[in-house]
């Protein structure tokens, strides 16, 4: 007799889950927990077994395109160098990049092979102990480490995340646009979300400033500048008055503001956002998530602009 199937319980509200870039191009298939272990092959195009050392140890290539031939990827490669000039980007960005504005060429299935390439080529466990460490010394010392660090606190949920959470919906695909549509005719309900998403922000900037002071002496110049940057940008969009400069004489007049833009209303109520990026590169991102947005959330900002 097979176990009576119990519904699953509401999901938790996560906004890192749905804000990290999900969008890696090859995945290995499930496995189920009844199956017996077997060791990995690496299988060609041509279902034969390949065992040599070039390939990834115990990594499964899947293919759904063929490969581009070395040599010309290595022409592709020159050409991502050559356009990128002095710029030092990472390979993703650059690869990405590169393949949406070549010509004449799917640039679908030419990312797709220069990102498997890039796999390929570049194995971990067969770094030398030189270029690995210097690698890790990078990364240890850089911002990306610093939520693997014991203490670090967790960003805070935007407005959207607030209100879907106060509001009993459930985190599923569809839950943005819910919130987004509920919270259109909810006033109360929008400034409750607000107050919420203000609270958790405040004690964000809190738990920052906290973590900096007890860890200072361990972290790296980068890092505790990122901290402080991420401190300052949220305490100047919850205290604007403590950063007023004062007027001096003969000073010109302010210029009437002018009015906001749909993307700058969604910029403005996604304050929680992609915080410890710098200003041009946060606003690139939040650009390219504003464009991805589905019609019935981005018309909930386009009203807003309308009404400016």
């Amino acid at each position: 007799m097979s176990a009576k199937k119990t519904p699953n319980n509401k999901r938790k509200h996560n906004s890192s889950s749905s804000e990290s870039d999900q969008d890696s191009i090859f995945h290995d298939a499930p496995v189920s927990k009844h199956s017996t272990p077997s060791p990995r092959k690496v299988v060609t195009k041509h279902g034969s077994t390949d065992s040599d050392d070039s390939e990834d140890e115990g990594m499964q290539i899947k293919i759904k395109t063929p490969l581009i031939s070395p040599l010309e990827a290595m022409k592709h490669l020159e050409n991502i160098k050559e356009k990128q000039g002095s710029k030092d980007p990472s390979m993703k960005h650059a690869i990405s990049s590169y393949c949406s504005e070549v010509k004449g060429i799917d640039s679908k299935e030419l990312q797709a092979s220069l990102t498997k390439y890039l796999h390929i080529a570049i194995q971990p466990t067969k770094l030398n102990l030189s270029t690995g460490s210097a690698m890790m010394n990078d990364f240890f010392n850089g911002p990306n480490a610093l939520k693997y660090i014991p203490g670090f606190p967790h960003k805070p949920k935007n407005l959207l995340f607030c209100y879907a959470a106060l509001n009993d919906i459930d985190n599923g695909l569809g839950m943005l646009k819910e919130a987004a549509d509920r919270m259109k005719g909810d006033e109360k309900g929008r400034a409750k979300a607000e107050k919420e998403a203000d609270k958790q922000r405040a004690a964000y900037a809190e738990s920052l400033q906290s973590f900096l002071e007890i860890n200072e002496d361990k972290l790296s110049e980068i890092q505790k500048k990122n901290i402080q940057t991420t401190f300052k940008r949220i305490d100047k969009s919850m205290h604007p008055e403590k950063y007023l400069r004062e007027k001096t004489p003969g000073s010109a007049k302010r210029k009437k503001k002018e009015p906001m833009s749909a993307f700058e209303h969604f910029k403005s109520l996604s304050s929680n956002l992609y915080i410890d990026l710098e200003p041009e590169k946060r606003t690139k991102k939040l650009q390219k998530k504003f464009d991805k947005l589905e019609p019935s959330v981005r018309e909930v900002y386009e009203k807003l602009a309308l009404r400016d």
